[in-house]
C-alpha cells in the first residue's frame, strides 16, 4: 500500500482515504460540505487510540478552538481534523491520553504550596506577582512532564513513534519556530523568551548560547536521560531547578515596569486629590488643612523619587499608605494604595495574604 507522505500512520489503517479524499467535499456548485460520517469515524478511531493507551475508557472531546488539554478524567482535542497533517492530531491524543495514565493530577493541585517562600521573594524580586510565579513553575513542570510521558509511550509502545513525531514535526519543527530560533528574537533575559526558548529545547536549530542560563536549563533537564524521571514528583525536582535558573538569570524590567506603573497611578490619585482642594487659600482652618495635604502630597512625590533606583514598590506602598492617612481627600490616595495592595497579592492564598499584612501592620506601626 501507497502512504501519504504527510500522514504516512493515518494512512495505514484508513486506507486511501486521507489521500484522496477530503473531510471536506468541495463540489463545483455547491458550498463545501463536511463529511460527517467520516469524520466521525476519524474521531472514533482517535477515541479508541486513547482509550487503548490508558486502558481505561475515557471519554475524547474535539474541539476546533482553544488548547488541547486533559483534566485527569476528559482529554480535549483542539485540532482540525481535515488537517493535512492529520498524524499530528493523533500523536495529540495520544499525548493527551498518556498524561491520565502516567501524571499525578493530584501533585499539580498541590503545585502551589510546593514553590518554598524564599522562591516566591525571588521571583516578586524580578517583578512577578504571586500567581505569574505559580504559572510559570506550572509551565516548567508541563514542560518537563510531557518529554517524560512521551518518551515512556514511545519506548514502551514504539508502534506509536510515528504519530509523536508528526506532533513534534507540527508543532516545534514549523518553518516559524526555525526561524525564531535562528533569529536574534527572544534573546533578552525576560520571561517570555526565556519560555519559547525551553519549550523549544528539542528543535534541532535551539541555540543553547541565546540566553544566560540556557546551557544549565538544557544540561539540568537531560533530555537524552530524560527516562531517568520515573514520576511527576521526579519531574517536578528538575522542573523547579529550572524555574529557579530561570528567575535568578530574569532582568529587572519585569520590576522596572510595576514600579512605573504603580508611580503613574499614585501621580494620577495625588493629581485628583489636589484639584479636590479647588478655589484659592483661605485662612483658618481650610488653609491649615490645605497646608498639611501639600506637606503629605510632597512627601509622597519624595518617596517615589526615593525608591525609584532600587525599584523597591513594596516599601514605596509601605510609606505611602501611613503618608495617606494625613490626606484630606476623601481616601482617594489612600483607596488607590489598597488597591495596588490588591493587585499585588492576587494569586495569593488567604494564608499568604493574612502573612502579608501582619508583616505590613507591623511596618506601618514601627514607621512613626
Amino acid at each position: 500500500m501507497k502512504l501519504n507522505k504527510q500522514n504516512n500512520f493515518s494512512s495505514f489503517w484508513l486506507g486511501d482515504s486521507l489521500e484522496n479524499k477530503s473531510l471536506i467535499e468541495n463540489d463545483v456548485d455547491t458550498k463545501p460540505k463536511v463529511d460527517h460520517i467520516k469524520l466521525a469515524g476519524y474521531q472514533r478511531a482517535i477515541s479508541n487510540f486513547v482509550n487503548i493507551v490508558t486502558s481505561k475508557s475515557i471519554p475524547v472531546q474535539f474541539s476546533q478552538r482553544g488548547d488541547s488539554y486533559t483534566d485527569g478524567k476528559v482529554v480535549t482535542i483542539s485540532s482540525k481534523l481535515d488537517d493535512k497533517l492529520f498524524d499530528s492530531s493523533v500523536g495529540l491524543a495520544l499525548h493527551e491520553g498518556s498524561h491520565i495514565l502516567l501524571s499525578d493530577f493530584d501533585f499539580l493541585k498541590q503545585l502551589g504550596s510546593t514553590i518554598p517562600k524564599t522562591t516566591y521573594e525571588l521571583g516578586i524580586s524580578k517583578g512577578m506577582r504571586q500567581r505569574d510565579i505559580k504559572e510559570f513553575f506550572k509551565n516548567m513542570l508541563n514542560y518537563v512532564e510531557d518529554r517524560r510521558i512521551d518518551h515512556y509511550v514511545v519506548s514502551s509502545s514504539p508502534g506509536y513513534k510515528g504519530y509523536y513525531l508528526s506532533m513534534y514535526q507540527k508543532y516545534f519543527n514549523s518553518p516559524t519556530i526555525d526561524k525564531g530560533l535562528k533569529s536574534d528574537e527572544m534573546t533578552e533575559a525576560t520571561l517570555d523568551a526565556y519560555m519559547f526558548r525551553i519549550i523549544n529545547l528539542t528543535n534541532p536549530n535551539t541555540n543553547l548560547d541565546a540566553l544566560p542560563g540556557l546551557r544549565d536549563i538544557w544540561n539540568t533537564i537531560d533530555l537524552r536521560n530524560i527516562s531517568r524521571l520515573q514520576s511527576t514528583g521526579d519531574a517536578w525536582k528538575v522542573a523547579y531547578k529550572v524555574g529557579k535558573i530561570v528567575l535568578q538569570n530574569l532582568d529587572d524590567t519585569d520590576r522596572d515596569e510595576t514600579y512605573d506603573d504603580i508611580k503613574k497611578r499614585l501621580n494620577q490619585a495625588l493629581q485628583q486629590s489636589m484639584n479636590q482642594q479647588g478655589g484659592g487659600r483661605t485662612g483658618g482652618s481650610e488653609g491649615q488643612r490645605d497646608m498639611v495635604n501639600d506637606y503629605s502630597v510632597n512627601r509622597i512625590k519624595e518617596m517615589m523619587q526615593k525608591y525609584k533606583d532600587t525599584n523597591d514598590y513594596e516599601r514605596l506602598l509601605d510609606q505611602v499608605q501611613v503618608e495617606s492617612r494625613y490626606l484630606q481627600d476623601g481616601g482617594r490616595v489612600a483607596n488607590m494604595v489598597e488597591r495596588l495592595y490588591q493587585e499585588l497579592e492576587n494569586g495569593m492564598t488567604d494564608d499568604e495574604k493574612s502573612d502579608l499584612r501582619k508583616k505590613l501592620d507591623r511596618a506601618l506601626d514601627c514607621w512613626w
